[in-house]
């Protein structure tokens, strides 16, 4: 049986340690250059909607008075609409024709026990 010289062999946990660590290093890198990207404003509408959405309501349904706590990201401006069948609602600066938007149906409160749909419309651009 022919004798090996060792050469070339790697013990396992060593071999482990560095693939763990090149795999380690690809998701740091991957997550940097992600970070990195330019941002698609319409992610941007849309979460500007969702944030909104959530601070504004009050058991699932959105308040009019608390439109004003839109905040978009820095360096964007923010327009935000809800109308319903009986009143428009409108916070921010009248949006260029460039503004990417973003929309969604909810529900509305309008008096104690009086809950009415409406639209929820966001505009944002730098």
């Amino acid at each position: 049986m022919p004798h090996s010289s060792g050469r070339g062999s790697v013990e396992p946990l060593a071999a482990l340690a560095a693939v763990f660590a090149l795999g380690l290093g690809l998701t740091v890198y991957a997550g940097t250059l992600h970070d990195t990207r330019p941002t698609d404003d319409r992610q941007v509408a849309q979460t500007v909607l969702a944030s909104l959405q959530r601070d504004a309501a009050v058991l699932g349904t959105l308040e009019p008075a608390r439109l004003r706590r839109a905040e978009p990201p820095a360096n964007w401006s923010a327009n935000v609409t809800l109308v319903t069948g009986d009143g428009r609602w409108v916070h921010g600066e009248v949006p260029p024709p460039r503004a990417r938007r973003a929309s969604e149906q909810v529900a509305v409160r309008r008096a104690p026990g009086r809950v009415v749909p409406g639209r929820l419309e966001v505009a944002v651009w730098r």
